[in-house]
């Protein structure tokens, strides 16, 4: 006779037989501690921390947590060649709280703070200051560095010459103070440098201002992604895109301020920037770039591209579509081809300037204008066909406090009046209908709380109970170890504020994978006192909470 057997328990035996399944590779995993009163002569526990980052990370291996707790660390985080995690099981190293802990690291030798030589290596939470040389120097593949507070950086804060490397949800700020005289002609440092090497690289939800050079910079990067970021009031180019290919920079808010000691020769940054600098053996390889739904502010120039003159050099397959720039303080862009530029395209833009200045496009080369809207006639080199020149109507006076400000009013005349370039969203990521709006708005859409195509809610969302926060996440009360004993406490007077979880995610970098399962086989079945994977905050570690990490599970 056939035994069925009910939907649930069919569905608890799953649950089991996968959570023994993972235990042959993921239980093994070792979630390892480190203090600033700690000793390397401790077992490395929760209670009985290590003290350097030399002797823990030496302990470590694919799959394993390294969790430093707050305090400052006069000593760099580096993890060489040899330790490595796997695509499935990441080598994590983390603050134990939301920037609680700090590297702050100088020798006089320009070491990066944060040195990483390893492969699927995160990087989560610190604050990273103070360094001689790089703050965050990435140079193994497939790393991730999230959630990092960095400034004060001689050079840049976070470089990568690697590839598969993810840089998002960090603040970067005062880098490059080798030119904080603002004196240096050339080849000063960016908040964030990708250089060459750097090969399908995620710049993502970052946050980058007041740096003595670019903000974000790609260099001779390659098959890259300048996505979600807002950076302002640097000193050369907000966002900077030099000789390299395949590179989208989507949905970005670039802007600039008045007086805000960061400009170059008295003029504020520009908003966006290309070039083709000249590098010995690389030759001239900027092409493939597109920009879309990009908000650019006040700046010096919204957009240029200058000819460097190298052999062959010039604008190839470059995009600039969907994007709304409002009052420059020179001019929205300011291109310069020399007849080795082909299919380029500027369209389905909307340009905003109370001075009437748009600029201009100087020389001839193969550029596509159309579908812009210019709030007065631009210069002839700037015109093309469906062009609207008129006053664009915006929901209300634009403004850095508010992105909805520069949304399109419902008289405005760029509404359907875009052409069809194949770009599905807009700014905030919402669906662009089969007749787009000109700009990076599409009129109606609604405002959601990333500017990246994939919004999400990061783990130092403040909540008081979980009806504050999204579907899926629960308020969280991060533990907190109490400076000076090593140990977890209830230091209700310091406790940290609480905030919103995605279910299952056990080490707050905003997704459920190996990592968190790791975490899980620590805690199963243990009497503690403040567990991670407490999911259902019955007091216990069981298959109920297995079953909620397991719902939102994902191997990325």
């Amino acid at each position: 006779m056939r035994r069925i057997f009910p939907s649930s328990l069919l569905t608890g035996l799953l649950f089991i037989s996968f959570f023994f399944l993972f235990s042959k590779n993921v239980l093994a995993a070792t979630t390892y501690y480190i203090s600033p009163s700690g000793s390397d002569s401790n077992t490395g526990t929760q209670s009985s921390p290590f003290a350097t980052f030399d002797h823990a990370i030496s302990q470590l291996s694919a799959g394993d947590t390294l969790v430093a707790m707050d305090g400052t660390y006069n000593q760099r985080i580096a993890v060489s060649s040899s330790i490595n995690g796997t695509a499935t099981n990441p080598i994590t190293i983390r603050s134990a709280n939301p920037k609680g802990a700090v590297i702050s690291y100088t020798s006089g030798y320009e070491d990066s703070n944060v040195f990483i030589e390893g492969d699927y290596i995160v990087v989560d939470g610190f604050e990273v200051k103070g360094a001689d040389g790089y703050c965050v120097d990435l140079r193994g593949n497939y790393n991730t560095a999230q959630f990092l507070k960095v400034h004060d950086c001689q050079a840049h804060g976070i470089y990568t010459d690697s590839s598969h490397t993810i840089i998002k949800n960090n603040e970067v700020y005062l880098a490059t103070l080798v030119n904080e005289n603002r004196d240096m002609p050339h080849s000063w440092g960016s908040g964030i440098k990708v250089r060459i090497g750097g090969d399908n690289v995620l710049i993502e939800n970052n946050t980058v201002y007041h740096n003595y050079g670019e903000g974000i910079a790609v260099t001779r990067g390659t098959n890259s992604i300048v996505r979600g970021n807002t950076t302002y009031d640097n000193y050369s180019v907000n966002i900077y895109i030099d000789n390299s290919y395949n590179v989208m920079v989507e949905n970005n808010f670039s802007y600039c301020t008045a007086n805000s000691g960061f400009e170059r020769d008295g003029k504020r940054a520009a908003a966006f920037g290309m070039e083709e600098e000249y590098y010995s053996g690389w030759g001239a390889q900027l092409h493939d770039v597109t920009f879309q739904n990009n908000i650019g502010f006040e700046c010096s120039r919204g957009l240029y591209y200058w000819n460097s003159g190298i052999n062959g050099s010039g604008m190839k397959n470059v995009s600039f579509i969907h994007n709304t720039f409002v009052n420059m303080t020179r001019y929205s862009m300011a291109i310069e081809v020399t007849g080795t530029d082909y299919n380029n395209v500027i369209a389905n833009n909307v340009f905003y300037q109370s001075n009437e200045n748009f600029g201009y496009v100087d020389g001839n080369g193969e550029i596509s204008f159309h579908n812009n809207l210019f709030s007065k006639t631009p210069d002839a080199s700037l015109k093309g066909t469906s062009d609207i020149y008129e006053n664009p109507q915006f929901a209300s006076t634009p403004n850095i406090s508010d992105l909805t400000s520069f949304q399109l009013g419902y008289t405005s005349p760029a509404i359907n009046a875009g052409d069809t370039l194949g770009v599905g969203f807009d700014f905030f990521g919402n669906t662009r209908d089969s007749q787009p709006d000109m700009g990076a708005y599409e009129y109606g859409s609604t405002v959601q709380p990333s500017p990246s195509p994939t919004p999400s809610a990061t783990p130092e969302a403040q909540c008081q109970t979980t009806a504050d926060c999204p579907t899926g996440y629960q308020c969280y009360q991060p533990p907190f170890y109490c400076p000076g004993d090593g140990i977890e406490l209830a230091c209700a007077q310091v406790m940290p504020p609480m905030v919103c979880r995605l279910i299952g995610d056990a080490n707050l970098d905003d997704r459920v994978n190996i990592v968190d399962y790791s975490v899980m086989s620590q805690e199963f079945f243990q009497s503690l006192e403040y567990p991670q994977t407490d999911f259902n905050e019955d007091g216990k570690v069981d298959i109920q909470d297995f079953s909620l990490l397991n719902s939102n599970f994902s191997l990325l």
